[in-house]
């Protein structure tokens, strides 16, 4: 069922292997001209040299390329020129405009606690790693680069320019964006819109060197897929995922096919879990680092639901420290049974299950120590 994912795990080992042998000889390749290239004296063929900079490029994908990379480790610089990391290991011919497109992101993301460029970054690093080490990309057979492009750009433009508030206060407030999308999935309507106009005006697609039926089909799934980041949908998309993962057995032995249906269930389920990528992180201080960041986003809507005289979400009222940590105990409850079903299809992210335990234990004990303090 796989071959392109194969292809792409030797492509990996080679290029890593490059990169550590250059970084011990990189004194030595200085000489390489400007064209990185050199001809064998006996044979026509020309050796395609890597330069410096792919050097680099590669030490940073050993970095990147982690469960444990952390943005927050990271500068602006260091993030966009690693976001370009995904993208050229799939071997993206297009990366001028991809980085311009990140340019675009960065400058469109606004200076919020939570939705912001450094939220953007997480998520296509996720995405990535959730493709590579977790092994998604290994469900893709002849439909590879059309999905992996799909995959990607939803993760890089999910969230663009969102205000920090959610749907609701979007609706509540009948505001130009919510009347425009006619209330539904409101933020991730106006992303996908910002988003795919910038991408059309660069003229991405056809540059990817995508047919004009890939072409078609990107842009579909761009759509659909962000349009599931929305967490309205997510019992829906969870249900679509849990149908897949209690057939995965049986499509693993060929005894069922796997259908455009399920290559789209997985693609929106990629992009979802890598949105919720805040409680798996085995870094307890990254976890709580965001989870902050949320919660300060919820006390600002909520003071600006108060201001307007608006109802305000009970989850969102009064976030002192012990509701802070009850609601993300209960947010991490509400989406574990979406990452066991998740491990069913990828056995290589069932430590995430052990993660959400080990940090909603961690939760529940400050929530604990904070009540016994209180008393």
């Amino acid at each position: 069922m796989i071959v392109n994912g194969y292809r792409r795990r030797g492509w990996s080992f080679v290029y890593n292997l490059v990169v550590c042998v250059g970084s011990f000889l990189s004194p030595v390749l200085s000489f390489v001209t400007a064209k990185n290239s050199c001809h064998l004296s006996d044979s026509s063929t020309t050796f395609q040299a890597y330069p410096v900079e792919d050097i680099r490029l590669g030490n940073s994908l050993l970095i990147y390329q982690s469960w444990s990379y952390n943005v927050f480790d990271r500068d602006s610089d260091e993030l966009k020129r690693e976001m370009l990391l995904p993208f050229e290991y799939y071997e993206c011919s297009a990366l001028d405009e991809i980085r311009t497109l990140v340019d675009f992101v960065e400058m469109k993301m606004r200076k919020i606690p939570f939705h912001n460029f450094e939220h953007i970054c997480s998520v296509l690093h996720f995405t990535f790693v959730l493709l590579t080490l977790g092994g998604g990309e290994e469900v893709f057979d002849e439909s590879f680069r059309k999905v992996i492009y799909s995959i990607l750009l939803s993760a890089l433009l999910h969230d663009l320019e969102h205000p920090g508030n959610n749907n609701d206060y979007e609706v509540k407030t009948k505001s130009e964006i919510a009347t425009r999308y006619n209330n539904e999935s409101v933020l991730e309507n106006h992303s996908l819109r910002m988003g795919m106009e910038k991408v059309i005006e660069l003229d991405l697609l056809p540059k990817l060197g995508l047919a004009p039926d890939e072409i078609i089909y990107v842009q579909n799934e761009i759509q659909n897929t962000i349009l599931y980041t929305d967490m309205s949908r997510h019992v829906e998309l969870s249900n679509r995922l849990r149908e897949l993962s209690n057939r995965w057995d049986r499509i693993k032995l060929h005894e069922e096919q796997l259908t455009d249906y399920d290559i789209q269930t997985f693609t929106y389920a990629i992009v979802h879990a890598a949105d919720l990528n805040n409680v798996v992180q085995e870094d307890k201080e990254v976890a709580y680092k965001w989870a902050r960041r949320i919660v300060a986003e919820f006390e600002n809507q909520s003071r600006l639901e108060h201001e307007k005289g608006l109802q305000v979400r009970p989850f969102m009222s009064n976030l002192d420290s012990e509701s802070a940590r009850k609601v993300q105990t209960d947010f991490t409850s509400y989406v574990s049974p979406y990452f066991e079903d998740l491990a069913k299809i990828l056995p290589n992210t069932k430590h995430f299950n052990d993660i959400i335990e080990e940090n909603n234990k961690w939760w529940k004990d400050r929530l604990t120590e904070h009540n016994r303090e209180n008393m």
